[in-house]
């Protein structure tokens, strides 16, 4: 689908399964199960994929493009802070990304502090 210019949006099976973003991310970058078998490892997205998937994607999945899915001026957040860029590691370490924040509510940022 990604390769077709889809638009891909992540979710969660939850309350049917445990809800945890780094490890679905995980999954779609390496497509790797627990026992270590890959499913359709040609099926794996990039970091930036996956994460365009959680944020952006799914706000345009809801129709909430431009409100919601961003960290920009005007837009309603929740947010986290990780500590690592996940842009910016080996995609074996992905799962070793703690969350030291959450923000959660509505949370509006405004430009200028």
């Amino acid at each position: 689908l990604a390769e077709s210019g889809v638009p891909l949006a992540g979710s969660s099976d939850a309350p049917c399964a445990g809800f945890d973003v780094l490890t679905a991310i995980d999954f779609a970058v390496r497509r790797e199960l627990a026992s270590g078998a890959l499913l359709f490892a040609e099926q794996g997205l990039s970091i930036a994929q996956a994460l365009e998937m959680y944020t952006r994607g799914a706000a345009r999945t809801l129709g909430m493009d431009g409100e919601i899915g961003q960290l920009v001026a005007g837009s309603r957040a929740d947010a986290v802070v990780l500590d690592r860029d996940l842009l910016e590691v080996e995609p074996s370490r992905i799962r070793e990304t703690r969350v030291l924040s959450t923000f959660a509510g509505r949370y509006e940022l405004r430009s200028g502090g």
